[in-house]
């Protein structure tokens, strides 16, 4: 296990996440991997659901916001394990939002699992459970 493992690890949750809120395809192409899926409590989300692959990632969380929109996420209790070439990314993300006047919020623990490939860390696989939403 490396400590510089993990702390890379968890620079791209970070970035990841930034954007994604942001709409940054660049970067959301540069970390996700060309193998990636999404599953969810819900079953696989592929081409007819929500998200599974890589190209459908991308074209979901690359959508800049709409124009006065208003939101947050904040990503918490992380936690990383690395074993050789492969990195399990665990933390709770809780994302707020107002629609019509109306407060959102959607708390979702995620699973994350990273490859290292060519000396790089990749996005392999994402499991999400929403476990409150109001």
């Amino acid at each position: 296990m490396s400590t510089d493992d993990e702390k890379e690890i968890l620079r791209l949750a970070n970035q990841l996440s930034k954007a994604s809120e942001t709409g940054d395809k660049a970067t959301l192409e540069k970390i996700i991997s060309d193998n990636y899926v999404c599953t969810g409590s819900g079953g696989i989300w592929g081409s007819h659901g929500k998200f599974g692959s890589k190209i459908s990632a991308v074209k979901k969380w690359g959508t800049p916001p709409p124009p006065g929109f208003t939101g947050s996420s904040t990503v918490s209790e992380q936690r990383i394990l690395v074993l050789d070439n492969t990195g399990i990314a665990s933390y709770m993300i809780v994302d707020k939002w107002v629609d019509n006047h109306v407060e959102h919020e959607i708390q979702t623990w995620v699973t994350d699992t990273w490859i290292k490939q060519n000396g790089n860390w990749y996005l392999l696989a994402t499991h999400e459970t929403i476990f409150s939403e109001r």
